[in-house]
């Protein structure tokens, strides 16, 4: 049966579904580029971002200037970073043995008197101290691999509290940056060390 077959009375509904029709398929095209745009930005999550140890040349310094004590000057911020997960050893270009492990008030104390057997004071980092050395280009840790060699794929304390209360404490997972603020401060984990500038 065809719309002009109909009775007249029908005429002003079916019109009405006409106009609901045309309406429906107003909404459905930009609501179909809405949904590829969102399909396509979710593909960035996926990319395959480079290792930063082949991501750096071997004398990328990018900001820093290194000191002969194992440590790292950034030129922007003025923080002083120990090149090395605390624990580890700076020797010729490398850090040697492993990190230690500690929960969140052992690693501050640790930080704490690793200050009074050097000529400075050093600290846990904070958690922007963090994001200003986080590389975003490359993962696998996510930092110039050239300032920070052999950095292990840890996560690692920073001296934050989480936003809602001192219960729980701040860390960094190194392979790609993420800082996340849940952490129960008895757990252990590895953490870097850095100084505030004089």
């Amino acid at each position: 049966m065809l719309i002009r077959d109909l009775p007249t009375t029908d005429k002003k509904y079916t019109a009405m579904s006409l106009t609901f029709c045309s309406h429906r398929q107003f909404l459905a095209r930009p609501l179909a580029l809405i949904l590829a745009l969102a399909a396509l930005s979710a593909c960035d999550s996926y990319r395959q971002d480079p290792n930063c140890s082949t991501f750096f040349s071997e004398n990328n310094l990018g900001r820093f200037i290194l000191q002969e004590d194992g440590a790292a000057l950034d030129a922007d911020t003025g923080l002083l970073w120990y090149r090395c997960a605390a624990g580890m050893r700076y020797s010729n270009g490398q850090c040697l043995g492993v990190p230690v492990l500690l929960p969140w008030d052992e690693a501050n104390q640790f930080a704490a008197d690793f200050g009074e057997n050097s000529s400075r004071r050093w600290r846990l980092p904070g958690n922007e101290d963090v994001r200003s050395i986080t590389e975003t280009q490359c993962r696998n840790p996510a930092v110039n691999t050239t300032i920070f060699p052999q950095l292990p794929v840890e996560n690692f304390w920073t001296n934050d509290n989480a936003f809602l209360g001192n219960d729980r404490k701040c860390m960094v997972y190194s392979y790609r940056g993420q800082i996340v603020c849940r952490e129960q401060p008895e757990a252990l984990h590895a953490f870097m060390l850095v100084s505030d500038p004089d």
